[in-house]
């Protein structure tokens, strides 16, 4: 097992435990530059998965923009 087993199967690691996995993209470029899953840990928690973030969006405030939704998402999964 690695340590990044969770992202050999994300449908079961996320979805099918109630989490949520979500990219980000640079839609212009057409590639993904952030993930970011959330683990349901209770009713009343979530735990913030596999953040990363590709070298070249670093500094322009996507890392922000990431945590942010994924807080929002946090909320609604309640």
């Amino acid at each position: 097992m690695t340590k990044d087993a969770d992202l050999n199967n994300i449908e079961d690691s996320y979805f099918n435990h109630n989490g949520f996995f979500g990219v980000a993209m640079d839609a212009e470029k057409k590639i993904i530059v952030g993930t970011f899953g959330l683990f349901r840990l209770s009713d009343d928690a979530c735990e913030l998965r596999k953040m990363y973030l590709l070298k070249q969006a670093r500094g322009k405030g996507c890392g922000k923009m990431i945590l942010n939704f994924a807080i929002e998402e946090s909320r609604r999964m309640k």
